[in-house]
């Protein structure tokens, strides 16, 4: 089935195409979804719940966000017009009215549990029902657990499933436990594991890039404070310094001249996370933030930058076709980081180098073999 998102306003630049692909499938069944980015999750929990508002409107029935922070509800009523009920500890004798006027609950999983069992709520009046952080159903004493219970008696009408997690591909398993892993979430939740097609194409069809792993010595960082030190005293002497004396005119020519010839090429622009809230103030802030972030993407694309320097923002849901080489700084957080990351050199005889320490070159090495393997699967 194919979907494009409908009334789309999430104040970001646009949905990537792995986005829209997750929600389409989560309409068409019960899905479990990991994601290890709040933004990725925020978005597909919003637009499916959007998706199902003329339900809501129509029918009186309900989408449930179990979630333990209420500020998600904040942000359904930011990005929707459906009436959003906040549910925390001690609610009052009132709370049949005001779950009766509501379209979205936003609820913890034991407070919801709470008002299942109290009959408060009853599950065939649910239409959709999203479960964050859905991996604990896995442990038996979480109230999951007795939700998805109470769901499995249900012949009939039953809520649609979304499963959200960073659990599984963006979690340090080995490849032995994951289809397992995967298998116990499927039958508990009776939905489908999925993931972005985008992971599945850059692990069997997107040029490999070669992988080099390179240790940072220590011993080059007091090196470079000396160098810097020197270079710094010496530029401050320049400038002090009749420029008109030949000599010296002859040593900045030629300085400026390698200065030109070794770095010259490089075009560099840089892009950091700005990680604004949704829904406070500055909002100005953050149109100017997406606009410079997207104009310095638009002058990578067309060739003005040959460089850039950034973190995470454009690890995943920003389309960069054409590098050939992808330097990082640090160590990929999970899979699904370092399927990414170096997707990036996608390029033909492209290069993917982490700098690591030399003390944790050893565990690098154990964790980028435990990813080849997870490729293949």
């Amino acid at each position: 089935m194919s979907w494009r998102p409908r009334d789309f306003n999430m104040r970001q630049i646009l949905p990537s195409d792995y986005q829209v692909e997750l929600v389409g499938r989560a309409i068409c069944q019960n899905t479990i979804i990991p994601l290890s980015k709040n933004g990725s999750k925020i978005f597909v929990s919003i637009q499916l719940i959007k998706e199902y508002s003329h339900r809501l409107m129509r029918n009186h029935e309900k989408a449930v966000l179990l979630v333990n922070s209420e500020e998600r509800a904040t942000q359904i009523e930011f990005h929707s017009s459906l009436k959003v009920l906040r549910i925390g500890g001690g609610f009052s004798d009132s709370i049949s009215e005001l779950i009766k006027e509501s379209q979205v609950l936003v609820i913890s999983p034991q407070i919801f549990l709470g008002l299942l069992n109290k009959k408060v709520v009853d599950l065939k009046m649910v239409a959709l029902l999203i479960l964050d952080d859905c991996h604990h159903c896995l442990i038996e004493s979480h109230p999951y657990c007795q939700i998805m219970k109470k769901y499995r008696t249900l012949s009939a009408k039953r809520p649609r499933i979304l499963g959200l997690t960073p659990s599984l591909l963006n979690k340090r398993v080995s490849p032995s436990n994951i289809k397992g892993t995967a298998k116990r979430l499927e039958r508990i939740l009776h939905s489908r594991l999925e993931t972005a097609s985008d992971l599945a194409i850059i692990c069997k069809y997107v040029n490999k890039p070669k992988k080099f792993i390179v240790c940072a010595k220590n011993d080059g960082t007091e090196k470079l404070r000396v160098f810097i030190e020197i270079n710094t005293d010496f530029r401050e002497e320049v400038t002090q310094v009749d420029p008109r004396k030949p000599i010296l005119e002859t040593l900045l020519k030629a300085l400026v001249k390698w200065e030109t010839e070794m770095f010259g090429h490089l075009k560099v622009d840089f892009l950091v996370d700005n990680n604004y809230p949704p829904c406070e103030s500055g909002e100005e802030e953050r149109k100017l933030a997406n606009k410079k972030l997207e104009q310095t993407l638009q002058r990578f694309r067309n060739g003005q930058l040959n460089v850039l320097v950034t973190t995470n923002v454009l690890e995943e849901g920003v389309d960069i076709r054409n590098c050939n080489l992808v330097i990082r700084f640090d160590v990929p957080v999970d899979f699904r980081s370092f399927v990414l990351s170096s997707g990036r050199a996608r390029r033909e005889n492209g290069a993917f180098y982490i700098i690591t320490e030399e003390r944790n070159y050893a565990s690098l090495v154990n964790e980028l073999e435990n990813y080849s393997k997870i490729e293949e699967l």
